[in-house]
């Protein structure tokens, strides 16, 4: 009785291993992505509904979720 006891322990231990183990492959992945660029696009803005060239032009790069900032004309 003992020896079939011990017996079924081993091998729904060894079963919980292999399906744990095989899940664990299913849910880690690991990728790598080199030289990609993101732009959010132009914006075009007007005063009075419309364009001056009078405006300076302002450039923003290398701007991360979370960042912040003030530019006064």
């Amino acid at each position: 009785m003992l020896r079939g006891f011990l017996l079924n322990v081993l091998i729904l231990s060894f079963l919980a291993i292999v399906l744990g183990g095989g899940t664990l492959a299913i849910f880690t992945d690991t990728e790598t992505s080199q030289g990609n660029a993101f732009a959010a696009g132009t914006l075009d803005l007007k005063v009075n509904g419309s364009d001056r060239t009078d405006v300076p032009s302002v450039t923003i790069e290398n701007v991360k979720p979370g960042d912040s900032g003030v530019i006064v004309f």
